[in-house]
């Protein structure tokens, strides 16, 4: 058994998540912003579109951390 899924950020723009529904999409990752403090500018908007279609969404910040200090 396989599930399609996708790994969205600001970088995909503004996404039409009735369309990626249909398109099959079963699943989504969703990048909650980078380093210290910065929030993906389609965060929000990924989320909220992602549930409203019924679609099961995890998220992830990502780290630039080179050590234990850095990712505290």
């Amino acid at each position: 058994m396989s599930c399609f899924g996708i790994d969205v950020s600001e970088h995909n723009g503004v996404l039409n998540w009735e369309t990626l529904r249909s398109a099959g999409v079963q699943y989504a990752i969703i990048r909650t912003g980078y380093g210290k403090g910065y929030t993906d500018t389609q965060f929000h908007s990924n989320i909220r579109g992602a549930l409203a279609q019924g679609i099961p969404v995890g998220v992830y910040h990502f780290s630039y951390a080179l050590d234990a200090a850095g990712a505290q």
